[in-house]
């Protein structure tokens, strides 16, 4: 049993709503040619760097499983069952999912205003909290990594607003997490450690 885990949280690549600056949310959206090229590149970089998984892990939503797939197509050890888990599914933006910025802007303005000062949004028709999606990504990471007892490295594809959100979380960040942190671009990462003694989970 590993006493610490090395957990790389990915933001999947480029989706066709990324690319169209769609809010996707829970929609289930493919990724763009760029995207495909962009998760290769991700692949390939951890390749060369000599970082291989233990496990791998994505969200349900097709633009993660597919970024995690093609990860796990440069694994020197052979590939592995990228297992999906639901609560590392992006924010659900609830009566937003599948808008533009500028309907969005246009329908519900208090939304976009915050979005913009704060860096997430608020007061959508039945849209997840903040605290709601911090919460579901920080207790996904934490089972994983203790039912990966085993595991050095793991590789979990998520989405760019619940990452956000999850990071405002462990730095302990006030309401206006647009002044701290930004979102992640896609295909990159961000190095956390598990620490399964303290059942801890801290940015490297």
């Amino acid at each position: 049993m590993c006493s610490k885990t090395n957990i790389y949280l990915v933001r999947h690549a480029e989706s066709v709503a990324n690319d169209l600056k769609r809010i996707s949310g829970l929609m289930n959206i493919p990724l763009s040619e760029k995207g495909v090229a962009e998760a290769t590149c991700l692949g390939f970089d951890f390749f060369l760097n000599k970082i291989y998984f233990d496990a791998i892990y994505s969200s349900n939503l097709e633009r993660a499983n597919r970024t995690a797939e093609i990860i796990n197509d440069f694994q020197k050890r052979g590939r592995l069952v990228v297992k999906k888990e639901k609560n590392l599914n992006e924010m659900n933006f609830g009566n937003a999912e599948g808008y533009t910025f500028e309907k969005l802007a246009k329908i519900y303005p208090k939304a976009m205003k915050s979005w913009h000062e704060l860096g997430y949004p608020q007061d959508i028709p039945g849209q997840e909290s903040r605290e709601e999606v911090a919460d579901r990504m920080l207790q996904a990471i934490k089972d994983i990594a203790k039912k990966e007892e085993n595991a050095q490295n793991i590789c979990i594809v998520s989405h760019g607003m619940a990452i956000l959100l999850l990071l405002a979380k462990l730095k302990e960040v006030g309401e206006k997490v647009k002044n701290n942190l930004n979102i992640i671009d896609n295909a990159h990462y961000i190095k956390l450690e598990y620490d399964r003694r303290e059942n801890s989970l801290t940015i490297k």
